[in-house]
């Protein structure tokens, strides 16, 4: 029973006090003061967040400008190789119309080489013509000489060998006009 009292009194006191000191106050300070330290822990997390996420952003930005760099001398590299490339084009396009210059050149040339083969051919059968003509001519000339001369001296030696001479030039143009 005296236990019971000493409860009884206990929380009557403890009533009595708390309606004029009250125990949650010391309580309730030190619960503010545990949320603002857990705010200010969270705060000073969510500072260091924002200062990593500043520096991936300008780790970001700068490997941005670097591509960007990269990409206008990619760029400027492009319209160099466009140009060469325009360059070499008219080049090829001069070298193509000279090379039909120099085609054209070559037909008409191989037309004036055949039109001169052919000029010279019909000029070699006018010549074979004529040379057979005065071949013939020469060769009957010849012949009357010889007959002139077997009529009248054949008692000489030097009309003989004259004579034997004219006959091997006669049997020479006679085979140079079979020959052709």
């Amino acid at each position: 029973m005296l236990l019971l009292f000493i409860h009884g009194i206990y929380v009557y006191t403890k009533n009595l006090f708390s309606c004029f000191f009250p125990f949650n106050f010391t309580l309730k300070i030190s619960e503010i003061e545990l949320e603002r330290n857990v705010h200010r822990a969270a705060q000073v997390i969510l500072e260091n967040r924002v200062h990593k996420l500043q520096q991936e952003n300008q780790n970001k930005q700068a490997k941005q400008a670097i591509l960007e760099n990269h990409i206008h001398e990619l760029q400027q590299e492009n319209q160099k190789r466009q140009a060469e490339k325009v360059i070499l084009e008219n080049h090829i396009h001069k070298f193509q119309q000279e090379n039909e210059k120099l085609i054209f050149e070559k037909a008409k040339l191989e037309l004036e080489n055949a039109m001169l083969i052919a000029a010279q051919k019909a000029l070699e059968d006018k010549i074979a013509t004529d040379a057979d003509a005065d071949l013939k001519l020469t060769v009957a000339k010849m012949i009357e000489e010889i007959k002139e001369n077997c009529k009248g001296s054949l008692g000489r030696s030097q009309s003989i060998t004259k004579i034997i001479k004219q006959k091997q030039m006669v049997r020479k143009s006679i085979t140079t006009i079979n020959l052709k």
